[in-house]
């Protein structure tokens, strides 16, 4: 059931993390830096990476425990070894960032809405934000 699990993370973790150097620093961020040097330094992030795998596993094995048990696990082997588990691995990390990037702009969008919303209910509940209380101390000169 061991071997199972960490087959299963190291799998998701290998193919779901991004790099240092696809995220932080590229070309366009940094032209100074030659392309030659930004190509051999995700080597170098993933040989930091698989140095310290043994601990993150350690970390991470009882966490699954505590969510799957080992027949899942198997069966996430299956799935994940199969041609749509496969492409499932290799589009999961843009489908998070992606996600991440919509949701934080739904988000943004949803802020005008909210800091209205929340007004009107305190006005209607006695209090009017745009008036500070006479004995309210302000922290802005």
């Amino acid at each position: 059931m061991l071997r199972a699990r960490t087959a299963v993370l190291l799998l998701l973790i290998a193919c779901s993390m991004p790099t240092f150097a696809e995220e932080e620093l590229t070309a366009k961020a940094r032209p100074d830096i030659p392309q030659r040097v930004l190509d051999v330094l995700p080597q170098e992030v993933d040989a930091v990476i698989m140095d310290n795998m043994v601990t993150f596993k350690d970390m991470i094995i009882p966490l699954y425990g505590k969510y799957y048990t080992g027949a899942e696990v198997k069966e996430m082997i299956r799935f994940y070894s199969t041609p749509l588990g496969k492409k499932t691995i290799e589009t999961m990390p843009a489908i998070i960032a992606e996600g991440y990037q919509l949701g934080q702009r739904w988000g943004q969008g949803l802020g005008p809405g909210i800091q209205a919303r929340v007004q009107a209910r305190l006005k209607k509940e006695g209090y009017d934000l745009e008036q500070q209380p006479e004995d309210a101390v302000s922290v802005h000169p």
